[in-house]
């Protein structure tokens, strides 16, 4: 008696590389990175060419910050204002602060009225103290 055996014929799959998981993932990193590497942070969410001058100088915080757009738009607190709110506001922080500093950032390119009718504005609220936005020279 003859024992045949048959050898069983191993056939070795070659090792694949799954490229629809590969491209998901290689598109999810160039939308997240498309996103968020084109947010500019700015401090009161709007962007304000500050005038330029060789003598500013940084002061401490000051109470209210008040920007003023190119078109003469108010932003108080990072959202869009009237000169009738922030005259209530500036009141209340008069109230609370009567030596409270108002800084002032207006864009170079907007009409110094502007400016002044803030100030106007603050001062009726009874706030005088004021500071203007610049930045140096050289930026």
């Amino acid at each position: 008696m003859s024992f045949r055996f048959k050898q069983a014929v191993v056939t070795r799959d070659r090792p694949t590389i799954e490229l629809v998981p590969m491209i998901d993932v290689a598109i999810f990193l160039l939308v997240f990175f498309m996103l968020f590497t084109t947010f500019k942070t700015n401090e009161e969410g709007i962007e304000i060419d500050l005038p330029r001058a060789a003598t500013g100088s940084e002061v401490p915080p000051s109470n209210l910050v008040v920007s003023i757009t190119e078109s003469g738009a108010l932003m108080l607190d990072g959202e869009f204002t009237t000169l009738e709110n922030f005259r209530a506001v500036a009141a209340r922080v008069a109230q609370a602060n009567p030596r409270a500093t108002v800084t002032i950032r207006g864009d170079s390119r907007s009409y110094w009225e502007h400016a002044v009718s803030v100030m106007d504005t603050a001062r009726q609220a009874g706030l005088s103290q004021f500071a203007i936005g610049t930045q140096p020279l050289n930026r």
